[in-house]
């Protein structure tokens, strides 16, 4: 849903969530490699903080560019890897797991990028699951 700015880029900055890094890595990137592939959309960087740089043709002359950034955050000692993060949005997996107050930064930091000089952010918003 994200406008293209000037050039014809379609701009978002993404961070999933997951409360532990043994869960992240073996869960929840797991699951999104399985999904979206190592390299389909583009290049997926398996080096802590992950992060899946996707770029791709949108079909209407425009392209998506859009990196997703695979973050661990278990107590709220870690709202301090948010601290400055400019994000579009934001997906939570298993957000029961996730401390209250670390839910409340990420909610702040959404909703930044793109910077208002590529057009800013004309969609934004989090995303939360978790199992009955």
């Amino acid at each position: 849903m994200q406008l293209p700015n000037r050039d014809g880029l379609r701009k978002t900055r993404w961070a999933i969530i997951r409360n532990t890094y043994p869960d992240l890595k073996t869960t929840t990137v797991k699951t999104w490699k399985d999904w979206f592939g190592d390299r389909r959309f583009g290049q997926f960087v398996d080096v802590a903080p992950f992060e899946h740089r996707i770029n791709f043709s949108a079909g209407d002359k425009t392209t998506v560019q859009s990196e997703v950034i695979f973050l661990a955050l278990d107590r709220e000692d870690d709202i301090k890897k948010l601290l400055s993060l400019e994000l579009t949005g934001a997906y939570v997996n298993e957000a029961r797991d996730v401390k209250k107050a670390i839910l409340n930064t990420l909610d702040g930091r959404i909703g930044r990028y793109p910077r208002m000089q590529d057009g800013g952010a004309t969609w934004h918003g989090m995303t939360l699951d978790s199992n009955m």
